[in-house]
């Protein structure tokens, strides 16, 4: 495996129970390796036990893209949890006017060590206290079905590029469907699921002039069903698919680029919930 630099060891309970713990060493916030960390001859030795996964879909170090980098982990939550924040890389000052910045730190999120089809995998997701800064719903949409021919279901009117957006979907007879969002009439960010492929890819190469390319996972849907998790902070956009698949980026969308809309493609799909809450800015709320 390629295990790089800024280790980050967390001990965790596998589905929860206490009587079974095992260890997860996170290599650079890119990937993790699940084993045993136990005393051998007076010295503390790792043994792997499962192969080594992506814990996050990244691009190669050092990208513009929000490639995350230096996971570290907090052990003493008041609740318990396993919560991961990362670094996500970025050199964009340089090309966009008024940038101050470079770089931002990830969603805190909470990780757990599960087993799928016999496999330990970590289960992630943005923390609950995220809802803490909900600003109000911008949409509530259910049990509405879309076929290729309705063209679509178009969410306008968003005001600003900074929500939280849950879709679940039924896949029902398609084949395909897409999330479009910090869209207007030239500029356009897609999540497409490819029910058929088994992947998920977040397109990017039409969501502004400064940032052109695509990220591709892994997606089973579960029981005929996908959950998708969409944070968008205004310039950056993290993704979380059946808490099993995680994408990030940076994404610069000109102004008044906020349209949403949701299409099928091969068949029909099932909205079984789609809900946009607005976010304040993370500055002014005690999480």
């Amino acid at each position: 495996g390629n295990v790089r630099d800024a280790h980050n060891s967390i001990s965790m309970a596998v589905d929860g129970d206490e009587n079974n713990i095992k260890w997860v060493i996170t290599t650079a916030g890119t990937s993790y390796i699940v084993g045993d960390l136990k005393k051998v001859d007076g010295t503390w030795t790792f043994n792997g036990v499962a192969p080594q996964t992506k814990i996050f879909t990244n691009m190669p170090l050092w990208t513009n893209r929000g490639e995350l980098y230096a996971t570290q982990s907090f052990f003493n939550d008041k609740l318990g949890r396993r919560i991961l924040m990362s670094w996500m890389i970025d050199n964009t000052a340089d090309l966009i006017k008024g940038k101050t910045w470079n770089g931002a730190q990830s969603l805190p999120v909470s990780v757990e060590l599960v087993t799928v089809n016999g496999m330990y995998s970590l289960k992630v997701s943005p923390v609950e206290e995220l809802k803490n800064n909900y600003d109000g719903q911008a949409c509530l949409i259910e049990d509405t079905t879309l076929s290729e021919e309705d063209g679509g279901l178009e969410i306008a009117g968003l005001y600003e590029n900074l929500y939280d957006l849950t879709l679940t979907l039924d896949v029902g007879t398609a084949k395909k469907a897409t999330l479009t969002f910090a869209a207007d009439e030239t500029n356009q960010s897609v999540l497409t699921l490819d029910f058929e492929n088994h992947t998920a890819t977040l397109d990017l190469t039409q969501s502004g002039k400064y940032l052109s390319y695509s990220i591709t996972s892994a997606m089973v849907p579960e029981n005929g069903k996908v959950t998708v998790r969409l944070v968008m902070d205004v310039s950056v956009v993290e993704v979380f698919i059946n808490d099993a698949q995680n994408m990030e980026s940076y994404v610069f969308p000109p102004e008044g680029a906020t349209g949403v809309r949701v299409n099928a493609y091969g068949g029909a799909v099932t909205i079984e919930r789609l809900v946009i809450n607005y976010l304040k800015s993370i500055h002014e709320v005690n999480l």
